[in-house]
């Protein structure tokens, strides 16, 4: 069995909740211009952008981001809310404290958004609703039944659709993703986790098998710019009813 014929199920080292300092920072902010360059925001907006015509846009469009790092995300989606005119509320969640007070600090020109050190996982936060709730390179970090079980709570949390934005599984994104860092003179942690969040990614059947148990999802999968997958699961709306003239 070669290493990219399933999920890998190797520990990140970011995934240490008590991580901090200067080389968790510097990897941060390096992971933020990673994002940058390989179009993570551009696949999470354009998943956001077709979701606004179901929404009263006399309030603000409520979007909760899992596993927020630098808030580089939920920066981006605020700038793109504000040229469009799009009134929004953005939590930014991350279960590691020094994470969050590093993005809030970065964040004091973005109001909208909120920073919350939180798990996901938790019955209080389960309990919570939002318009839209975004996974970017978040999902990966679980093995399948927790990854189901998270897609299955989101779902449950949203008003209009999950937006899931994660890698594709292959030796192609591997050896690229291996280039890249020395090219970049990546951190540790970087060339680490990077090549191991890339064998834990995943194949276009294993996102199926992940949310075939959610039927009252509308399901769009499409792969992106480089080796991202583009998972949507959007919430059937009741057809609005017409009136007749007797």
């Amino acid at each position: 069995m070669n290493a990219y014929s399933q999920r890998s199920d190797l520990a990140e080292i970011i995934d240490n909740p008590d991580l901090n300092g200067d080389e968790l920072v510097k990897t941060l902010d390096d992971l933020a211009k990673i994002n940058r360059w390989l179009g993570g925001a551009k696949t999470v907006i354009s998943a956001i952008e077709p979701l606004l015509a179901e929404h009263d846009l006399s309030r603000p469009l409520e979007i909760v981001d899992f596993g927020c790092g630098s808030g580089d995300l939920p920066r981006a989606i605020v700038r793109w809310c504000r040229k469009k005119n799009v009134p929004v509320s953005l939590t930014a969640v991350d279960l590691n404290k020094f994470i969050i007070r590093y993005a809030h600090a970065k964040s004091d020109d973005f109001p909208e958004i909120h920073f919350e050190t939180r798990d996901v996982f938790s019955d209080d936060f389960k309990s919570r609703r939002f318009d839209i709730v975004v996974m970017s390179l978040f999902l990966h970090h679980f093995d399948n039944r927790k990854a189901k079980e998270l897609l299955r709570n989101s779902f449950d949390q949203c008003r209009l659709a999950v937006v899931v934005n994660d890698l594709h599984r292959s030796p192609v994104a591997y050896h690229l993703f291996k280039l890249f860092t020395i090219l970049m003179g990546s951190t540790e942690i970087i060339r680490h986790d990077g090549l191991i969040s890339i064998l834990r990614g995943f194949k276009k059947e294993e996102l199926e098998s992940l949310t075939d148990e959610l039927p009252a999802a509308k399901r769009s999968i499409q792969w992106k710019w480089a080796f991202r997958w583009q998972l949507t699961l959007t919430k059937e709306r009741a057809p609005r009813k017409t009136s007749r003239c007797s």
